[in-house]
């Protein structure tokens, strides 16, 4: 299978980051977690909750809205799997958000993580956030988007590793 018949809609922005941690748990555990997003608010520190916006199960180009709290801000991400590699990767496009602003700096936002069994009970996952800068007050503000995203990831991944680890 090649890359293209794993992905739906259009592209994501540049990389602006990138983390990967060591998880104790199986690559199933990891992946059980990352793509149901039903469990995505017991381990991404910003969800409060999700609303799976399509009947049956999740699957490549479900959408999703995700209740969010950043600091003092809430709102919505309203997001659709545009990539999935069964056990391996899963990535999300930001298609439009509530509350919190971003898109008026930035667009083709999104993200995606993608597992790397080492052992049987011990996998690497890489988190990525992707965006493109949208006028002055975006490029100018860009530096401090990604030093957040990289505090906002880092604690999505420490949490993600606690939460799968719970889980064996």
């Amino acid at each position: 299978m090649n890359s293209t018949e794993n992905h739906i809609g259009p592209p994501l922005g540049k990389m602006v980051g990138m983390e990967r941690m060591k998880i104790n748990a199986s690559k199933e555990i990891v992946w059980q977690a990352i793509s149901d997003s039903k469990v995505l608010h017991l381990w991404s520190p910003p969800v409060n909750n999700v609303t799976i916006l399509s009947n049956g199960s999740e699957t490549i180009g479900t959408a999703r809205e995700c209740h969010l709290t950043f600091g003092k801000k809430t709102g919505i991400f309203k997001e659709h799997r545009t990539v999935e590699i069964s056990d391996k990767k899963i990535e999300y496009s930001i298609d439009s958000e509530k509350g919190i602003g971003i898109h008026k700096i930035l667009k083709n936002t999104g993200f995606g993580l993608e597992i790397f069994p080492i052992s049987q009970n011990l996998v690497e996952i890489e988190f990525k956030f992707y965006h493109d800068t949208k006028g002055i007050l975006g490029f100018l503000m860009n530096p401090m988007i990604k030093s957040q995203q990289n505090k906002d990831r880092h604690l999505a991944l420490l949490s993600l590793k606690e939460y799968c680890e719970n889980q064996t």
